[in-house]
């Protein structure tokens, strides 16, 4: 995973986003306690956002979504597709997909603030990663007008991995940059 893999090494992100250092269980300073209560808001308030779409009926949800592909509809036209039920398709997938990539990189804060250890950091992820998506599709399975797919269900695992990964190469990047920092302002100072 490398020092600053999706589950950290052992610090928590503070308010600041800095990584902070420690041992096995939750931090115990101000920032840090900040910092779990705003990523725990974030991640309730995304759970939230998915779980309240899931429990909108089918005709109001089909509704939401050809307000997308009327404002899509030009791209697709330029890849030569005027078929709406394609368009609707193709939205909704993105959508599924998206909103789970959002939901793990908020997911990764959360752990992050809550957790030094990477293994209770992976079993939190693990845990958001499976449940979530089967809980929405089990929603959806008694919404009128909608089902319960578990083709969803991996396109939401796919969308989750997804952030996962690009939350973390962007902490390696992070971290990398902020070592060369580092390592040329520790040079400048012994000259």
């Amino acid at each position: 995973m490398g020092s600053q893999g999706f589950a950290g090494s052992n610090g928590a992100v503070g308010s600041n986003g800095a990584a902070c250092s420690g041992g096995a269980g939750p931090t115990g300073t101000s920032s840090s306690k900040r910092s779990r209560v705003i990523w725990t808001l974030l991640l309730v308030a995304w759970l939230g956002f998915i779980w309240g779409h899931s429990m909108v009926p089918g005709d109001e949800s089909t509704l939401e979504s050809s307000r997308f592909v009327f404002l899509v509809r030009p791209i697709f036209e330029l890849f030569g597709s005027s078929d709406e039920r394609l368009m609707t398709f193709v939205i909704r997938k993105i959508a599924h997909f998206s909103e789970y990539a959002v939901l793990m990189a908020i997911g990764i804060g959360t752990a992050r603030a809550w957790f030094r250890n990477r293994r209770a950091r992976l079993a939190m992820l693990a845990a958001l990663w499976v449940a979530v998506p089967s809980l929405d599709e089990t929603i959806q399975y008694f919404v009128p007008g909608r089902d319960a797919r578990v083709t969803d269900v991996l396109i939401d695992m796919a969308g989750g991995l997804t952030g996962m990964l690009l939350v973390r190469a962007w902490l390696r990047r992070h971290s990398t940059r902020n070592a060369r920092k580092s390592q040329t302002t520790g040079e400048s100072r012994s000259r």
